[in-house]
């Protein structure tokens, strides 16, 4: 099962690398992993990721969001625009069992060079109500290129 939706995100992210409103990177914090984001809209885009949870419970997880872009909603020293948004989603986790669960991002992104690269901070907690309920939140700082 693992095998099969990374071969899907896979697909999708070869796919994605034609276009110029998608792009491709990676996250660090918690999770580690890769991500694509496809621009659906001027403010809206949709989010891929594949991650692994590493700690005292190590576990593998697919994640895919909805997210709505406030642009241009803050200023770093007066010359830098952030976008602020937010969206919602859903995570599948490999664990024991396979979980499903919510997911609520809340984030921060930077463009540099015409919009071409992305970095970005995201929280975003997450409810699990498949296999178990529990709650969990996830702490990243990303980049992405667009192509």
């Amino acid at each position: 099962m693992k095998l099969f939706l990374s071969l899907i995100m896979l697909c999708w992210i070869t796919q994605a690398q034609s276009s110029q409103d998608i792009g491709v990177g990676a996250m660090i914090g918690h999770p580690v992993g890769f991500t694509a984001k496809k621009w659906v809209k001027s403010s809206q885009a949709i989010d891929v990721g594949a991650a692994w949870s590493i700690g005292p419970n190590p576990h593998f997880m697919l994640f895919s969001d909805y997210l709505w872009h406030k642009t241009d909603a803050l200023y770093f020293k007066d010359t830098q625009p952030l976008d602020f948004y937010f969206g919602a989603g859903g995570r599948m986790k490999f664990d024991d069992e396979i979980e499903l669960g919510v997911r609520l991002p809340l984030g921060l992104a930077a463009y540099f060079h015409d919009r071409q690269i992305e970095t970005y901070v995201e929280v975003a907690p997450i409810i699990d109500f498949i296999s178990k309920t529990d709650l969990e939140g996830h702490l990243v700082a990303g980049l992405r290129i667009y192509f």
